[in-house]
């Protein structure tokens, strides 16, 4: 009798340690569920807002070039170009497109990598009085090696579509503006570089025939 008392009430507390350490696994996994879920939101919004930018972005390069009977083309259906009325940019947008007169690369904030796998490159867009102006375009980056005696090798060719410039705008403590990791050709680069340069040129292409460029020459650091 004892013993059939004894089997009992282990089977009970087995029972019972079961069911508490069944419910610990039960909530990660709704959390875990509820988790998912909301990624999935998220990205789906994020798809969207991309999306959004995308035509905006291209709503804004046709009405800078837009033609003197007001009919722009704003993207593609299929192989067709689809073509409206447009009403305009926002007057803060157009007067910063409209008050950029210059670019400059910024040195401070510029520069090679320790590993010299790229170049960090700072673009800021200028009215006559030198005042930043946040503003987007496509924009053309070349890095050029210069060596004494040798003839100038080209390390990199890197361009930015008018919608992934706006991504690349940076506000800094030191310095606003396109923030690039341009990557560099490794295999082009000199065993000894310790005489060589870059010269970096970058041109912002703001539609209606306006195109900013801007060069420096940076020493290299061994």
């Amino acid at each position: 009798m004892k013993r059939l008392s004894l089997i009992l009430c282990l089977t009970v507390v087995g029972s019972l340690t079961g069911c508490q350490s069944t419910a610990p696994q039960e909530t990660v996994e709704a959390e875990s569920r509820r988790q998912s879920q909301r990624i999935t939101e998220l990205e789906n919004r994020l798809a969207e807002s991309e999306r959004l930018l995308a035509d905006q972005d291209r709503e804004l390069q046709a009405l800078r070039s837009r033609p003197a009977d007001g009919v722009v083309q704003v993207g593609f259906v299929g192989d067709s170009p689809e073509t409206h009325m447009s009403s305009g940019m926002a007057p803060e947008v157009m007067a910063d497109w409209a008050g950029v007169s210059g670019l400059r690369i910024h040195r401070l904030t510029s520069g090679l990598s320790k590993d010299h796998s790229a170049f960090h490159l700072v673009l800021q867009p200028l009215d006559s009085d030198q005042e930043l102006r946040k503003v987007a375009g496509r924009i053309e980056v070349s890095v050029t090696l210069l060596e004494p005696g040798q003839p100038p090798v080209g390390l990199a060719t890197y361009s930015l579509s008018l919608t992934d410039s706006r991504r690349t705008w940076v506000r800094g403590l030191v310095s606003s503006g396109f923030q690039l990791d341009v990557p560099l050709d490794k295999s082009q680069w000199p065993a000894r570089p310790g005489d060589a340069r870059l010269a970096v040129a970058a041109s912002l292409d703001l539609g209606t025939d306006r195109v900013y460029s801007a060069s420096e020459i940076f020493d290299v650091t061994p």
